[in-house]
């Protein structure tokens, strides 16, 4: 029972790792990104900084988010300016 315990363990721990790893590159590609797209593809990458920046950084989030609220009339895409708006609104609650 014992060593279930301590395979389980490892798993979380080594998964949790392994997220952590993966929003970090994310977080660089968008950033690297924000500079080279406009339109569509720079409010994706901004709600995309918007959510990864939640819960890490505040002040980087609310900084995209603004950023993306002074795009979203620029996109025709409702299901983006929905998320935009969610994400926002999860960042200041």
């Amino acid at each position: 029972m014992l060593k279930k315990w301590f395979s389980f363990f490892f798993f979380i721990l080594f998964a949790s790792l392994n997220i952590s790893v993966f929003a970090q590159d994310s977080i660089a590609f968008y950033e690297s990104k924000l500079p080279k797209v406009k339109g569509i593809e720079r409010a994706a990458a901004l709600n995309k900084l918007i959510f990864f920046y939640q819960n890490n950084s505040l002040k980087k989030s609310i900084k995209y988010a603004n950023q993306a609220l002074l795009a979203i009339d620029s996109i025709s895409n409702k299901t983006l300016k929905a998320e935009i708006l969610y994400h926002t609104a999860t960042t200041f609650r």
